[in-house]
């Protein structure tokens, strides 16, 4: 997939907000990886790549892992340049040698980008055999807003849907699953009152600080059939 300058983020003001007031969310999204890649039981030496990572925010959480070396891919000029001083960088997925990766993550990424099926057939060229992927996303059309709009949202993903694109880019899918079910009620909510699609960050930290805490933790029990969001771990067969 070459540069498309259509891919680049440029909604600086919400990273800086979940940055800042999702301090659980962000929390709970670093163990999802770490539990799924099973990085506490690394002892060899490992890569992992962060495809679009804006700020840092989740990338900048791994460079002290011992046996990790950390990975870009990053088109905004302004985060490629802010953080390759601290990961190996490259601006395109195409860069890269086949092959390379142990792990790759996308954490709110997906959407963004038109052709999303034609950047999971790139990422499964880039991961070694037995590789592991992780995406995370906003889920469920029926959530759609203005706020997607503003910020450059294709498409909210369905279960069904990311698990086939997954399965058409020939990975084996190990799970999919929705997240933040009370949050879909909240999203649900925002999409008719927030009309001019702006982010409220004292809601945001609102909800992240009481009722984040609460679903996150009740999924763990039991998964819910809707979420705001929706996760899928995959594997690249070796």
């Amino acid at each position: 997939m070459t540069s498309n300058t259509s891919d680049i983020y440029t909604g600086d003001d919400v990273l800086q907000v979940m940055s800042e007031k999702a301090i659980n969310r962000n929390n709970a999204v670093e163990q999802l990886i770490r539990k799924e890649f099973q990085l506490l039981s690394v002892q060899q030496p490992k890569k992992i790549l962060e495809i679009g990572p804006g700020h840092g925010e989740f990338i900048n959480r791994f460079t002290n892992d011992q046996h990790l070396s950390t990975y870009i891919i990053e088109k905004d000029p302004a985060y490629f340049k802010q953080l390759s001083t601290q990961h190996k960088g490259f601006q395109d997925i195409e860069e890269p040698a086949d092959n390379t990766f142990d792990y790759v993550y996308l954490i709110d990424v997906l959407e963004h980008i038109e052709q999303d099926e034609e950047i999971l057939a790139a990422i499964f060229k880039k991961l070694k055999p037995k590789g592991k992927l992780l995406i995370y996303v906003p889920a469920r059309m029926e959530l759609f807003s203005e706020f997607d709009k503003k910020i450059g949202h294709y498409r909210r993903y369905h279960k069904k849907e990311l698990q086939k694109k997954l399965k058409t880019a020939a990975f084996d899918v190990n799970r999919v699953q929705y997240h933040d079910v009370i949050g879909y009620f909240a999203a649900y909510y925002n999409k008719w009152v927030a009309k001019d699609g702006v982010l409220n960050a004292n809601m945001v930290g609102i909800y992240d600080k009481w009722l984040f805490p609460l679903t996150n933790n009740m999924e763990k029990v039991l998964p819910f059939p809707i979420g705001k969001s929706l996760f899928a771990i995959a594997t690249k067969a070796g």
